[in-house]
């Protein structure tokens, strides 16, 4: 997905982030207004907050969406109405409920985690499902509005561009989050479970915008009712955050990047920099080796930018065998792919890659200065690059345990080991 942000006095650095502000859908809203009980005439009203004066907290309390502002926009961009319910706002809910069976119901909720855990953690049931298992439940609306609904959450993206190469271009690799999840009824556990569909916020909103959806399928011809499905913005409420994630200034320095799946993102806007600088000249000096080992389940499934890395390597190998002129502009690029879910074949991971060429990639590393970035999943991933570091040493430097550790470490404080985990 790609945001333009000319004219709007936004700048970026290759390796920067991108904050997100997503909206819920016109399905969402309207699922959530049905089981609460609001009227089309409620959601196009005007709400308006006051500070309460007998709480001199109130003064001080964050606003959650623009006052005034009418209770169909709070729900669909400022407010998270599809998180899964906490046991404290159950136990709000709870003093709402007009039924003394869904009462009790709800409190067993509230003060039984495993219960909790098991039947609303687990299938992720937000308020609108929620509400539908406990109908006696009468929200009123500043408590729907301002106490069990929180502020709808920034998610930031690594940019995937370059700001060389495309300046006013904002980028962003991301998958779209979808899946669906088993709904036991709360109150009659006997009956069979729904089929709740889940999927992530930003990305489901992204996806919308990318192709010109609205969010709320189109009603069979005999549907009781019907709903306005309004054009998506084309304005996106989106800003930069900064970040330590960059190239070297020197352009010849060489870089090893390592990142599986949509980690792969700011190593795609590093490698289109590098591109752009050897085409154009720009650095003055040779470009140094730019490597990539990139990990995803299937060559025909998920591999991102396998069109564009692969014309990207015929077209270094190109300027390679080309005349003098173009030639100065190769330099040595290796993008290596890992599978690790093709039938038939042993799986195989971005670490994997890295000890194949273990001896090449520690001596760039502590003999040519080289620079070594990750990104992607901190737990299992990026643990083991850095449990591998520490075995290339070893293996290749002579290194002892102790004096490895030391090596990775001063790698990290001097800014040739850097990573970009979640």
């Amino acid at each position: 997905m790609e945001f333009d942000i000319s004219n709007t006095g936004a700048r970026y650095e290759t390796g920067d982030h991108v904050g997100i502000y997503g909206s819920n859908s016109v399905a969402s809203v309207m699922e959530l207004a049905r089981a609460a009980g609001l009227s089309d005439e409620i959601l196009d009203s005007v709400v308006r907050l006051k500070a309460n004066s007998a709480n001199r907290l109130s003064t001080m309390a964050k606003v959650p969406f623009p006052n005034p502002c009418t209770v169909r926009t709070a729900l669909t961009h400022y407010l998270a109405i599809n998180s899964p319910v906490k046991q404290h706002q159950l136990e709000l809910m709870a003093k709402y409920a007009a039924d003394e069976a869904e009462k009790e119901a709800i409190y067993n909720l509230v003060d039984d985690r495993a219960a909790y855990v098991e039947k609303v953690e687990h299938c992720q049931k937000n308020l609108a499902e929620t509400l539908r298992d406990f109908k006696s439940i009468q929200l009123p609306l500043d408590v729907l509005l301002c106490e069990l609904l929180g502020p709808i959450v920034v998610r930031y993206y690594s940019i995937s561009s370059s700001s060389k190469k495309e300046p006013t271009t904002v980028s962003i690799t991301a998958v779209a989050v979808r899946y669906v999840l088993p709904q036991p009824p709360l109150m009659k556990p006997t009956l069979p479970s729904s089929v709740s569909y889940k999927e992530g916020l930003v990305t489901s909103f992204v996806y919308r915008l990318a192709e010109n959806q609205s969010g709320f399928e189109a009603p069979a011809e005999n549907a009781d009712e019907t709903y306005d499905t309004p054009n998506l913005a084309t304005h996106v409420p989106i800003f930069i955050r900064s970040s330590s994630f960059r190239l070297p200034r020197d352009v010849s320095a060489p870089v090893i990047m390592i990142g599986p799946g949509t980690g792969v993102a700011p190593f795609r806007g590093f490698i289109r920099e590098r591109m752009h600088l050897a085409a154009t000249g720009a650095a003055k000096k040779p470009v140094g080796s730019t490597w990539l080992f990139y990990g995803c389940r299937h060559t025909d499934q998920d591999h991102l930018y396998k069109d564009e890395f692969g014309a990207y390597t015929r077209q270094v190998a190109a300027w390679r065998d080309a005349p003098d002129d173009d030639a100065s502009k190769a330099f040595d690029l290796r993008i290596t792919n890992a599978f690790s879910r093709v039938p038939g074949q042993p799986k195989v991971y971005v670490q994997d890659l890295v000890l194949r060429v273990g001896e090449e990639v520690y001596e760039v590393l502590d003999k040519k200065k080289g620079y070594l970035y990750v990104c992607g999943d901190a737990k299992n991933m990026a643990a083991d690059v850095s449990t591998l570091l520490l075995k290339l040493a070893g293996q290749y430097g002579g290194k002892s345990e102790e004096d490895a550790k030391k090596w990775v470490k001063n790698l990290k404080s001097g800014g040739k080991y850097q990573e970009d985990v979640w």
